[in-house]
């Protein structure tokens, strides 16, 4: 709860700076949530998985009437539990931050991005005797980094004049992992294929565009 309530906070302090600093070339264009994430190919499934990543868009002067030219931000937290092999109970929490170029035209969005984030793993073991007493014994905590760039494809639903679905296939190619064996789960990027480097995801975002009368342009 602690870095979630920090997270939350470095978002708000970084969307106030983009506001106050809003020019006529730079505006922001839109805020919005990650509501879904699907994670393909995942062979041992989570107990439980929470993912909490807001964003905010900026718009540029390379803007054309069709096309938004948008520098996109997300900060995101994620937290996930799983059991391995019915006696290994591991906690991994990760903060991370994705920033790069979005592009929305009517329809379609599209854009690459680099992630960085640091992962914390803790767990312990837990063992059930039949004819032997119980056996409990932590993990020692493990901390990593993850660095990656991708890309991503997707379209576009307006909901209301200001509300939109942004529905998306993201991929990307990331370097560190975290765990004995490693999560399948990368925070951030989605879920690795084939245990590899290369990640793969699909994610629902809400967000809402500002009107011009604000301090953002809608297309």
């Amino acid at each position: 709860m602690k870095k979630l309530t920090q997270f939350l906070g470095l978002f708000l302090c970084i969307t106030q700076i983009c506001q106050s600093q809003n020019t006529d070339s730079q505006k922001v264009e839109s805020v919005g949530l990650n509501l879904f994430s699907f994670l393909p190919f995942i062979d041992k499934n989570p107990t439980l998985l929470f993912v909490v990543e807001p964003t905010i868009q900026l718009n540029t002067s390379k803007s054309t009437p069709t096309t938004k030219h948008l520098v996109r931000l997300s900060i995101g937290y994620a937290s996930m539990n799983m059991i391995r092999d019915s006696r290994m109970n591991q906690k991994l929490s990760s903060i991370y931050i994705k920033a790069g170029q979005h592009f929305v035209g009517r329809r379609v969005v599209r854009g690459y991005n680099v992630i960085l984030g640091h992962n914390s793993l803790k767990g312990k073991i837990d063992i059930q005797g039949n004819f032997f007493p119980d056996y409990s014994k932590p993990l020692p905590d493990e901390s990593s980094l993850t660095i990656g760039a991708g890309g991503y494809f997707g379209t576009k639903h307006k909901l209301s004049k200001s509300l939109y679905f942004y529905w998306t296939i993201n991929s990307s190619l990331n370097a560190g992992s975290v765990g004995s064996p490693r999560f399948s789960y990368i925070p951030g990027a989605g879920n690795r294929v084939f245990q590899g480097p290369f990640a793969i995801d699909f994610n629902l975002n809400l967000m809402y565009h500002f009107s011009k009368n604000t301090f953002g342009h809608s297309l």
